[in-house]
């Protein structure tokens, strides 16, 4: 089912000649080789989870509202 999903939303990209995708929702990082497969060949694939979770994780900070947990990540 992922795989046909993938087919149907990937394929206007890749006919497109998209050169860069954005991976703008947390589950993407999950089927990016599916995806990087998808495409033509060179095509950059750009993983935001990690950069929008930090900062989150400063946001919280500057707010006094990051858990004890995350303080220790700060």
């Amino acid at each position: 089912e992922v795989s046909a999903l993938l087919d149907t939303f990937v394929a206007p990209l890749a006919a497109a000649a998209a050169d860069v995708v954005v991976l703008g929702c947390t589950h993407y990082p999950w089927v990016a080789e599916a995806i990087a497969r998808r495409m033509p060949a060179g095509t950059v694939l750009l993983d935001t989870g990690e950069p929008v979770a930090r900062q989150l994780e400063r946001l919280l900070a500057a707010g006094n509202i990051l858990g004890e947990i995350g303080r220790a990540h700060v």
